[in-house]
């Protein structure tokens, strides 16, 4: 199945004043995403997002898309291996410009901004790629005990590692006969 969803916005077409967008994904547009780019142990139940395009002021190549993205996902606990699911709720911030050359490109400490393919954004595209981003990589489901993972080094092991490194000066006394 590659039926992947797009929605695909107009830079020229975004007022002055910037765009507000609201989406919460269907089930078939979920079931698409589930399938074809989220990872097989997570699958998203819902989706929302309410954000806002706008250029930069004073700008008219920069465009800034700010808002929120909040979705619910089912996965594994990678602790108890329960099932466990998770409401996430993030903050998003990203730039788009048309394609620039290096030289253009004043200040190489920020991120490059995302680029405006044939002057238009597909905006499902950035927010997926957002909701991908904000799943957390160690799921832990509330109440799993984890206290057998933190390790505590036995008398046993630092005895051990002591006598594997010796003592460091050794090495210079040697140099010292040898003369």
């Amino acid at each position: 199945m590659n039926a992947d969803i797009e929605k695909i916005i107009v830079v020229n077409n975004i007022p002055e004043k910037g765009l507000g967008l609201s989406f919460k994904f269907t089930d078939d547009e979920l079931s698409i995403i589930n399938q074809e780019r989220i990872p097989e142990n997570i699958k998203v139940l819902t989706f929302n997002s309410d954000v806002n395009l706008k250029f930069l002021t004073g700008s008219d190549k920069i465009l800034r898309l700010t808002g929120n993205i909040k979705f619910k996902i089912a996965t594994i606990c990678g602790i108890s291996l329960e099932s466990v699911q998770l409401l996430i709720n993030e903050n998003l911030e990203v730039d788009f410009c048309e394609k620039t050359t290096q030289s253009e490109q004043k200040d190489e400490t920020h991120l490059l901004p995302e680029i405006i393919e044939n002057g238009a954004i597909d905006i499902y595209d950035v927010l997926i790629q957002e909701l991908i981003l904000s799943i957390p990589s160690n799921i832990i489901k509330e109440g799993a005990d984890i206290s057998e993972l933190e390790y505590t080094p036995s008398k046993i092991d630092i005895e051990a590692s002591r006598e594997t490194k010796g003592n460091p000066f050794e090495i210079l006394q040697k140099l010292k006969v040898d003369e």
